[in-house]
Order: structure tokens, then sequence, then C-alpha cells
């Protein structure tokens, strides 16, 4: 297969040459019309390789197509963008041409509407990290609402679309290598022990594990280590949009280090991702 790679739209480096906006009926239906400079492979041009999504990665319905006279695909929005909201148009390198040259890279749009109109556009650098797709819970309509409040309280913040959409999943707190290290050490050499054949080895392995694990459960008695562990799993399950778990989780660790920054920030936010009602 030939693995050179294709560019999307022309040589002109202008987004706006590259990718029409139309707006039809004034029903904030937005259609991204992506005119390549090659005949692509219709089997490649999908929901698989293409997304809009908001950015928390929560997908948007679209139905795609592809003109293959013109070499351009057309997504149109089979839901309603809301009004100040980011949405991010993503495109696969999975998308390649029918002689089997594959796209650059990954290409990120982040858009925005306002009275019905495109008021922000433009392509993501490459090493602004969006949220990965994904379904939408069932309660995604009530979240709206409560994303909408997040939005202004960060618009009114001067945060950037790249501070928006990295704010969109919560960071992982580190934890003390040392919390971590005698455990994984202490099995490794009991395991090289037991392997071994040596009895003194192995009794020294376990011994060195014993005193291992004996401090990883004394450090949970610490009120910082377990609200950084505790925080660390409300961030898990908040990236996995379990909201109402990462908020037990959060409260958790605040109750054990009310001086935790993280958590107290992560428990203010959640609160904007659940339904009010």
């Amino acid at each position: 297969m030939d693995n050179r790679k294709i560019s999307i739209g022309t040589s002109n480096p202008a987004l706006k040459d590259k990718i029409t906006v139309n707006i039809t009926d004034g029903d904030s239906a937005i259609n991204w019309y992506m005119r390549f400079n090659i005949a692509l492979d219709e089997t490649t041009v999908s929901h698989k390789t293409m997304t809009v999504t908001d950015t928390d990665g929560y997908i948007m319905r679209t139905d795609i197509s592809y003109d293959p006279v013109k070499f351009m695909i057309i997504i149109s929005p089979l839901d309603t963008y809301e009004q100040g909201v980011y949405y991010i148009l993503s495109v696969s390198k999975k998308v390649r041409s029918a002689r089997g040259q594959y796209l650059k890279s990954k290409i990120n749009i982040v858009f925005k509407l306002k009275d019905n109109k495109i008021s922000e556009y433009r392509v993501l650098k490459s090493n602004v990290e969006v949220a990965p797709p994904r379904q939408r819970p069932q309660n995604y309509e009530n979240m709206r609402e409560s994303k909408a409040k997040l939005y202004e309280f960060h618009k009114k913040k001067g945060i950037s679309i790249e501070e928006e959409i990295a704010l969109s999943r919560v960071r992982i707190a580190e934890v003390d290598p040392k919390l971590i290290v005698p455990p994984i050490a202490g099995v490794a050499a009991l395991l090289g022990g037991f392997f071994a054949g040596g009895q003194v080895l192995f009794f020294g392995g376990a011994a060195v594990a014993a005193a291992a694990f004996g401090y990883f459960i004394f450090s949970l008695t610490r009120p910082k280590t377990a609200s950084a562990l505790m925080y660390n799993a409300g961030a898990f399950a908040f990236n996995a949009g379990k909201y109402e778990a990462a908020k037990k989780l959060f409260t958790s660790a605040l109750a054990r280090d009310e001086y935790n920054e993280m958590a107290e920030y992560a428990l203010n936010k959640v609160g904007f991702y659940l339904s009010e009602g």
C-alpha cells in the first residue's frame, strides 16, 4: 500500500479556503463541506473516522456523505447545537485516498455559534488533547443547561479555547512514588526468591514485601495520601462520565483533607454536570 500522505484542501493555508460553512434556514444547522485534493476511499468516510463532539467528547449525531466528483465530504447535523457552546469537528488520520494515501495528521476544528451564526472556528494545534468520542448519557439533555453555566463561568475567567478543552477532563493528581515503589519492589523480591529457589532470598523478599505493604497501608491512614487517592478515583469516574460517583469521591477526598485544592475545584466543577432537578 502507498503510505504517502494526503492533505486536506488546497495549498492555501487559510482555513476558510479549505472548509466552507453554511447555515441553512437560520436553524442552527451547520453543514461542513470539506474538499480534498484527491479522490477518497469512500469506505474510510464514516462515523468511525470523523465526528462532531462537545468538549467532553460526547458525540453529536450527524449525517456524513461523500461527493466523488468534487472530492468533498459533507457533514450535516442531526442534533441542534447550543448557542455559545464549543464543539469540535474531528477528522481521523485513517481517512485515505483511493490510492491508499493517508491524511497527514488528525484534524480538530473547534467552533461555536452565536445568534445562529458561526462566531468562532479554527484548527486546534496538534498538541491540544481533545476528549475521545463517547456516547452521550441518558441525562445529557439535563446536563446541557448546567454545561452552559460552566461555559459562562469560564468566559468570565477569560479562559481560552485550548484551556476550555483541557478543563473538560479532570487532571489526575501525582502520587508520591515512595508509596508505590516499595510494594512493587517487595513483590519483585518475593517472586525472585521463589523462582530462584533460595530460602534466604525467598524469605528476604517476603520480609521486604511485608514491610512495603505495611508502609502502604500505614500511608493510607494519612489524610493527605488518602485524600489524593480518593481524588484520583473521583477523577477516573468523572472522566468516564460517572458524575454522581465522582461527586461522592471528591466529597470524601475533601473530608480527609480540607486543603486538597484539586478536589475542591473538581467538586465545584462536577456540580455543573449534574442535573439540578
